[in-house]
């Protein structure tokens, strides 16, 4: 339904960020003046292509009316029904799109008096605003029950526009032009609201207003972040894989999640058939707005392009795996939370060792009880010997070195300091008597102890996680066991260890302590 309201009605926040609809009445007797509170009252001659389409369905009426079946007069009227419905929603489009380009031309036209251009922004900064509340109830709607918040909890960061007695994008005036109204160009706000940006950046010719303050408020800095620390990242699995190149996926599936070489190939081939067809094609489209799915034709393409030996139903699912994976990794490096299980869950182990079938439903709960007992120690045993082991051969790797000897006898330090301690490193640095971050990064080199700390904790967990499952697992299982526990530790060793590059970083990590921090600080604690 058209609601003319939208274009007076300022949605805003208070001090307590509490959302309040505001009624200004002088923008109300403005856009009254321009069209009338309802469509009826536009001069038709100057909307005959949007009156047109109701024209011709009224004749369309008269003429299917002249039956006299009553069946065939029921059928007439559903389809009369819908043709108006239709003929409306169009009418409605239309009609906002040719009010805003009415109100954008009067807000820029510099002939004008400064008032009748105020009004005119003030009209369009009201719909904008009553977009922006709609986007944020969608994103509650959406993610809100699932990450811990609720829509009016998104207003404070993207309805920045408070103040409907101030121009956000005229330039200044005298003060005896502006009268109450005050400039945007004051000193105090050098930052350029949300729904300044929307107007300076809106072109009617290319997308409506609805659509464009949809995009850009999604796209808002403070949101997003916000989004990002609840586990939400605002952004398509095609625009995300657009966005990340095949070396970088390398880098991340082998490093952060542990995938063997053969599998990382693979992967970055049918993501390299990915950009050679899809990102092509959209980039040379330069639609605006988001990424669709692929086709079918598209897919095939990518088979074809890259050599692949699948159906196209296995590449879609294959991507989505992929982007789901680099989602993730985003959102930890970005400082959201990662998804996270206890260890200490009994039904962790389907999680943790998919493949094991440990042990069986007919088993006693002892036993299952027993197994991921035994487990869990064995994960804390590996981790602990893998954190020494890497610790002492850092530490004799200083020490041989001339340059770097005397660094030897702080590296604990450091390492207590930012793992445990949750110290910035040019806060380390200074107190190290270092001559700057840099010097601590190098010490550290956080991915290399990470990854190798990772991979020792897997040599060791992968042969006596298979000697435990002798004591539960079929017999006729045991000869597949071995690729299948090394691929389920090695992802979730991977998790682990992501895991904990958020927690060394963010304030939240004092919240929930990761498991890999945990045994690296008992360590360090113990270390002699």
């Amino acid at each position: 339904m058209f609601r003319a309201s939208r274009y007076w009605k300022f949605v805003r926040i208070d001090a307590a960020s509490r959302c309040i609809i505001q009624d200004l009445d002088p923008v109300k007797s403005f856009y009254c003046q321009l069209f009338g509170e309802l469509p009826d009252q536009i001069t038709i001659q100057r909307m005959q292509d949007i009156v047109l389409p109701q024209v011709l369905w009224l004749k369309w009426y008269r003429g299917l009316n002249q039956t006299h079946h009553t069946e065939e007069r029921a059928v007439n009227l559903w389809l009369i029904t819908l043709a108006y419905r239709v003929t409306y929603l169009l009418i409605v489009s239309k009609l906002d799109q040719w009010i805003q380009r009415h109100l954008l031309a009067l807000q820029q036209d510099e002939s004008l008096a400064f008032t009748d251009r105020f009004n005119a922004e003030l009209s369009l900064r009201c719909y904008i605003s009553e977009q922006i509340r709609s986007v944020c109830i969608a994103l509650g709607a959406q993610f809100g029950e699932r990450h811990g918040f609720a829509w009016y909890d998104l207003l404070r960061f993207v309805m920045d526009d408070t103040d409907p007695t101030r121009s956000i994008c005229l330039p200044p005036q005298p003060k005896a032009q502006t009268g109450a109204i005050r400039n945007r160009s004051d000193p105090a706000e050098p930052y350029e609201h949300l729904a300044a940006k929307i107007l300076r950046t809106f072109e009617p010719d290319r997308s409506s207003l609805a659509t464009w303050t949809n995009m850009l408020t999604r796209q808002c800095g403070p949101l997003k972040a916000f989004l990002l620390e609840h586990g939400v990242y605002l952004i398509s699995d095609w625009a995300l894989l657009n966005d990340t190149e095949p070396d970088v996926l390398r880098r991340i599936l082998s490093q952060t999640y542990g995938f063997p070489p053969d599998q990382v190939e693979q992967a970055c081939r049918q993501l390299s058939g990915y950009h050679e067809v899809y990102r092509t094609q959209y980039r040379r489209s330069r639609t605006r707005g988001g990424c669709q799915p692929p086709t079918a034709e598209q897919l095939h393409q990518m088979i074809q392009q890259a050599n692949l030996a699948m159906a196209p139903k296995e590449l879609m699912q294959n991507l989505i795996d992929l982007a789901s994976r680099l989602r993730q990794y985003r959102i930890s490096r970005r400082g959201g939370p990662l998804p996270a299980d206890s260890i200490d869950a009994l039904d962790a182990s389907d999680k943790l060792l998919p493949n094991l079938a440990v042990p069986a439903a007919d088993s006693e709960d002892d036993d299952q009880t027993t197994f991921l007992g035994r487990y869990r120690q064995q994960l804390i045993v590996g981790l602990d010997q893998a954190i020494t082991a890497e610790i002492q051969q850092r530490y004799q790797q200083l020490q041989r070195r001339t340059s770097t000897a005397a660094k030897a006898s702080v590296f604990l330090q450091i390492l207590q300091r930012y793992y445990c301690d949750r110290v910035p490193m040019t806060t380390i640095a200074t107190e190290m008597g270092l001559k700057g971050q840099y010097e601590v990064t190098r010490l550290l080199k956080i991915d290399e102890f990470r990854s190798h700390v990772r991979q020792r904790t897997l040599n060791h967990l992968r042969d006596c996680i298979l000697e435990l499952a002798k004591e539960y697992a079929h017999p006729d299982r045991l000869q597949t066991l071995d690729q299948q526990v090394e691929a389920a530790l090695n992802e979730y060793l991977g998790q682990v260890i992501l895991e904990s590059s958020v927690r060394a970083n963010s304030d939240q990590g004092c919240l929930r302590q990761n498991l890999f921090i945990q045994r690296l600080c008992y360590v360090i604690q113990r270390f002699p």
